[in-house]
């Protein structure tokens, strides 16, 4: 009976000790595995946020490059870029960058103004009728602007032309081998620009963001797969504010024969003359917006611009001079012989260039009772506005 008790006891006791050597087995296997598979989530991890961190850079620079070139070139974004407005013809190239012309002169007719020479701005300039009353205005047909539209809701937008451009560019930015052992599905992205869309956020407006849905698989060697989407980038610029004053200064130029860029409120403006022949870089440049360390500019290129001669008046051709007389002008005044004449003349030009007053022919004299004499107002550039005027003749003693 003993014997049997102390085998039971040695067996219960064998059964003890094989049941624990079993635990501790089992859990110095788990234990090892866990061990072996904490760096390498770790390592994945690392290498996913690595990833990340990249398509997010891709997207930050080349949506940067997109906003710089685009205010550089006068609001346009190019083909040849991957965007969708076709290589300008004629451009001004300034600083590296083909800038398109926002301000071209102005052509046809438009109600009572007009782009022909000598009736341009309009037949009279400046005087109008209003109110049964003459007045001298100021206010016409001295140019065309030609600035694109920001919103998507219109064609060829600023907004359509950045979006195109981060789309078409940033899946070239991302170099796939700049991480070994991992390979990758990337699909286009889809851009969103978001800007200011009313006149109350136009005015506290102080960043434009990116939102980017770019599908990016991250496959590692053993078949495990991590997927990226969405990317959202944010720049310290008043995008929407500075392009309505871009625009505002262009509509103002080519509607206002007093209006000087270079007096337009509010932003840095630089007036760069006669770049290409006589066509000048107009610089508008907001202080408080940066990109890449620097304050962000639109360049608005301006085509020069015929100058407009003021009316001059019926009175000096109404008045009969002595057979023999010479006209000339001097410090732009039209001058008769004999002191018979000195008329003050007078001319604008949109461009802020000089004019310069001349005859036609060059050394007028009145031989005979009829004479036509051409008045011209020229600009630097060769660009001129005339006024044909009739002389009278008479034999004096």
């Amino acid at each position: 009976m003993k014997a049997q008790v102390t085998f039971f006891m040695i067996l219960g006791l064998i059964i003890l000790v094989a049941f624990a050597l079993v635990v501790y087995i089992a859990s110095f296997k788990e234990m090892k595995e866990s061990v072996q598979q904490v760096p390498e989530q770790v390592f994945k991890r690392t290498v996913v946020d690595s990833v990340r961190e990249y398509a997010r850079d891709c997207v930050a620079s080349v949506s940067e490059q997109a906003l710089v070139f685009l205010g550089r070139q006068g609001g346009r974004l190019y083909k040849s870029q991957a965007s969708i407005i076709d290589n300008p013809v004629e451009f001004i190239e300034y600083n590296g960058f083909n800038v398109s012309y926002s301000i071209v002169p102005p052509e046809g007719t438009v109600g009572p103004y007009t782009s022909e020479i000598p009736e341009y701005p309009w037949d009279g300039f400046p005087w109008i009728v209003k109110e049964n009353e003459e007045i001298a205005w100021f206010y016409g047909y001295f140019g065309l602007p030609d600035f694109p539209p920001l919103y998507d809701f219109s064609k060829k937008s600023v907004q359509e032309m950045i979006e195109i451009y981060v789309e078409n560019n940033v899946v070239g930015c991302f170099d796939e081998s700049r991480f070994p052992g991992v390979s990758f599905e990337i699909k286009k992205p889809s851009v969103r620009m978001i800007i200011a869309r009313n006149i109350s956020q136009l005015s506290t407006e102080e960043f434009v963001s990116f939102g980017v849905e770019w599908p990016i698989k991250v496959i590692d060697s053993d078949g495990s797969v991590a997927e990226l989407r969405k990317f959202v980038v944010n720049y310290p610029v008043s995008f929407g504010r500075v392009y309505y004053h871009a625009k505002n200064l262009v509509d103002s130029d080519v509607s206002d024969v007093f209006f000087n860029p270079g007096e337009y409120p509010g932003y840095d403006i630089e007036i760069v003359e006669n770049v290409k022949n006589n066509d000048d870089i107009i610089i508008l440049t907001d202080r408080k917006s940066r990109l890449i360390g620097k304050p962000f500019s639109f360049y608005l290129a301006r085509k020069n611009r015929a100058p407009a001669l003021v009316e001059i008046n019926r009175s000096v051709s109404e008045n009969t001079f002595c057979l023999g007389t010479k006209f000339s002008i001097d410090n732009n005044f039209l001058r008769a012989s004999s002191s018979q004449l000195n008329y003050k003349l007078s001319a604008f030009d949109p461009d802020e260039d000089q004019v310069s007053f001349h005859l036609s022919p060059a050394r007028p004299e009145l031989y005979k009772s009829t004479m036509i004499l051409r008045v011209i107002a020229r600009d630097g550039g060769g660009l001129e506005d005339y006024q044909d005027i009739k002389i009278f003749g008479e034999t004096c003693e």
